[in-house]
């Protein structure tokens, strides 16, 4: 039935669907189920991420989730949750650009800030393990932008042009 809404793009209930089945094959606690739950978690986590669901902590949730069912952690699933960061970083700055209030304008620019930072843990990983992902440069390097970090921002920018360069990619 979720397969179903994907070509309707209506994401966020094939998303909900998917949750839904993982819940029912987690319950039943057979290890066989393991790769395809989290094959499953991945995609719904990918869904929850699209800039038009914005359900960005499900999103981040699903993808960890994912990491805790494989022995490494899978390129895939560590890019998923490192622009699921950056994007929800991105509409929470959105977000406090736009409140008025000074309080809460400082609230959500430090969880702005937060989501930053833990782009660029998982980032780092991600390049760590995955040096030739070129995208994986992009993303940390804009992170380390939002957060200040210019020369760590150039330095993985520049990486990232050598990889383009070179033909590299996700």
């Amino acid at each position: 039935i979720a397969n179903l809404a994907v070509p309707e793009q209506k994401f966020e209930r094939a998303a909900d669907l998917y949750i839904q089945r993982i819940d029912i094959l987690e319950k039943d606690e057979n290890p066989e189920n393991d790769e395809q739950v989290k094959n499953m978690m991945v995609q719904a986590a990918a869904w929850l991420a699209e800039q038009d669901v914005h359900r960005y902590p499900e999103a981040i949730d699903l993808y960890k989730r994912a990491l805790q069912k494989e022995l490494l952690p899978e390129q895939p699933t560590l890019f998923g949750r490192l622009r699921a960061h950056f994007d929800y970083g991105m509409a929470l700055k959105k977000e406090a650009e736009a409140e008025a209030d000074l309080a809460r304008k400082g609230e959500i620019s430090a969880q702005s800030k937060a989501q930053f930072t833990e782009a660029v843990a998982v980032g780092n990983a991600l390049v760590e393990q995955y040096f030739d992902n070129a995208y994986g440069y992009y993303y940390l390097a804009l992170c380390q932008n939002e957060l200040g970090d210019l020369t760590a921002a150039e330095a993985n920018m520049k990486k990232f042009s050598e990889l383009q360069g070179a033909g590299g990619g996700q």
